[in-house]
């Protein structure tokens, strides 16, 4: 399953939250369009910012130079 545009992807994001996460012949169609709105949004530069990268600290207020690790 891939999505290609906007409107896909909102479709998909409906279809999504109607589905019944406690039925189990749901999961499968529910990963496999978890995965492909996850990917659309990678495309589009939606990823979500890594705690340990340099957006993400200088975002918090943290020093850039230093982690936690």
């Amino acid at each position: 399953m891939t999505i290609q545009n906007e409107a896909a992807y909102q479709a998909g994001m409906s279809r999504l939250e109607a589905l019944d996460s406690n039925n189990p012949a749901n999961l499968a169609e529910m990963e496999a369009l978890g995965n492909a709105l996850e990917a659309y949004e990678d495309s589009q530069g939606h990823a979500p910012v890594r705690p340990d990268s340099l957006v993400f600290r200088t975002k918090a207020g943290l020093s850039p130079l230093r982690t936690n690790s």
